[in-house]
């Protein structure tokens, strides 16, 4: 058997519009944008705004960052000091995120009796 072709230099929009795997990813992160936002609103309802928003912003970055990780290999060639510094910077934004939000009390009721 022969090998196959190399794949172009370049890809044309006719290509890419063609392609399944384009229309299935635009489906993955349609659906993933709707149940993000459901799941948002619906921990705003439960509790503030200040624990909600920083707690979200620091789960996407990490994943993304992570995932970008996986993606391009990155991890296989990191050495020591690079995993205690991307160690570290996991730990601040916790600690981070933590200090914002996690140590507040419940506001008192303005309501009077």
């Amino acid at each position: 058997l022969a090998p196959p072709p190399p794949p172009p230099a370049s890809y044309t929009v006719g290509d890419v519009l063609t392609a399944w795997v384009f229309y299935a990813t635009l489906l993955v992160c349609a659906v993933t944008a709707v149940l993000s936002v459901k799941y948002l609103n619906a921990a705003m309802m439960l509790f503030g705004n200040s624990v909600v928003v920083p707690l979200y912003y620091c789960t996407f970055t990490l994943a993304s960052v992570i995932g970008a990780a996986i993606v391009y290999d990155e991890f296989a060639c990191m050495g020591l000091d690079d995993a205690l510094m991307f160690s570290g910077g996991i730990l601040a934004a916790i600690i981070g995120v933590w200090l914002l939000g996690g140590g507040r009390r419940p506001e008192a009721s303005a309501e009077c009796d």
